[in-house]
C-alpha cells in the first residue's frame, strides 16, 4: 500500500483550526459582543455629530467610545483565541476604568447639550443624543462585566474569563 504524502503546510492546521467558536456562547463573550455593538454605534453617531471640534466634550466621548472599543475589541478576540492570560482582578480593574471614563464622558456630553446654541438643540442633529444614549448604556454593560469578572475574582477561582484556564466557560 503507497503511503500517503505529507501535507502541503499550506494545508497544515492552523492556530484558527484550533479556536474554540463555543465560548461565542457564554455569557461574558455575549456581553462583549452587546457592548463592542453599543460601543460601535456610540461612537460613530458622535464622530458623525455636527460641528463636534466646538465641544470638548463630545471629543472627550468620542475618544472615549474608541478606546473602549479597541479595549473590548482586544478582550474578545483574547477570549476566542485565547492569546493572553489575564488575572480576573485586572479584568474588573479594566472594565471598571473603562466604565468610569466613558461615564465621566458622557455626563460631560450631556451637561454639553444643556448649554445654549449647543449643537444637540439644532433641528434634526440626533447624532450627539444617540451617542451619548448607546454610551450610557455601554457604561451599564460594562459595569456588568466588571461585576461578573470580580464575581470570579472573589469565588476564589482567580481565573478571568479570558484566560487560557477557562475562566467562566
Amino acid at each position: 500500500r503507497p503511503r500517503s504524502p505529507a501535507l502541503l503546510p499550506i494545508l497544515q492546521p492552523t492556530p484558527l483550526a484550533m479556536v474554540d467558536f463555543g465560548v461565542l456562547r457564554t455569557l461574558p463573550c455575549v456581553l462583549l459582543l452587546t457592548e463592542w455593538f453599543t460601543l460601535l454605534i456610540s461612537f460613530v453617531a458622535m464622530a458623525t455629530q455636527h460641528d463636534l471640534t466646538h465641544s470638548s466634550s463630545f471629543q472627550y466621548l468620542l475618544a472615549m467610545g474608541i478606546i473602549t472599543f479597541a479595549l473590548v475589541t482586544a478582550l474578545l478576540v483574547g477570549y476566542v483565541f485565547g492569546l493572553f492570560n489575564i488575572s480576573a482582578f485586572t479584568e474588573t480593574c479594566l472594565y471598571a476604568l473603562s466604565s468610569l471614563l466613558l461615564f465621566i464622558g458622557f455626563v460631560a456630553a450631556v451637561i454639553a447639550c444643556q448649554r445654549d446654541g449647543s449643537p444637540c438643540k439644532t433641528a434634526g442633529s440626533t447624532h450627539a443624543n444617540v451617542s451619548m444614549a448607546f454610551a450610557f448604556f455601554a457604561f451599564l454593560e460594562l459595569l456588568a462585566s466588571a461585576w461578573l469578572a470580580w464575581s470570579a475574582h472573589s469565588s476564589g477561582g482567580g481565573a478571568a474569563a479570558y484566560s487560557s484556564e477557562g475562566g467562566y466557560a
